[in-house]
């Protein structure tokens, strides 16, 4: 945990309040961590993982990953991944510069190889491509007018890529 501990724990409170409603919805809260640059909470697998056991509620037992943090944050993804196991219901993909993968310095063969130990390829669970470009930041995109075109583009070269990468890794 890297943050002060009144902010983490005003967080954990707050989220204790409306965890059971997550139940009642039937959804699977997931806990994302994000880069230090961007966010003061929950920048790692093992902040997840304790964030996690803070709320101590069934409404939120989930992470959420996205490779561009823990590329930043994390001393080894595969192993972060690991740590995260059964819990991880959603990997976001870009690769190292947010551009689609394959453009950037990823290694997306191990990661690949990681999900496979999890178990990560069964119903429920998910790799979803997020690439916003080279050097793409998520406010423009998110604030600005994206060229839909290029976005698309991106997806189904991040996709294809991954496709690619998974069937070398099998085969390997």
């Amino acid at each position: 945990m890297n943050s002060p501990s009144s902010e983490w724990h005003r967080s954990v409170e707050a989220m204790r309040i409306v965890a059971d409603e997550f139940v009642g919805a039937g959804i699977k809260a997931a806990v994302e961590p994000i880069r230090s640059a961007e966010v003061s909470l929950v920048h790692t697998v093992a902040d997840a993982v304790a964030y996690i056991a803070d709320v101590d509620s069934p409404g939120v037992q989930h992470i959420n990953g996205d490779t561009y943090h823990m590329q930043v944050e994390e001393k080894n993804i595969g192993l972060a991944l690991l740590e995260a196991g059964d819990r991880l219901v959603n990997l976001h993909m870009a690769d190292s510069n947010r551009d689609a993968l394959g453009r950037g310095s990823m290694d997306l063969d191990t990661i690949i190889r990681a999900l496979y130990i999890i178990g990560h390829n069964a119903p429920g669970r998910f790799v979803t491509p997020e690439p916003l470009g080279p050097g793409g930041a998520p406010y423009p995109a998110r604030y600005g007018r994206p060229e839909p075109s290029v976005l698309d583009s991106l997806v189904r070269d991040t996709v294809s890529y991954f496709r690619d990468r998974e069937e070398a890794v099998r085969n390997s």
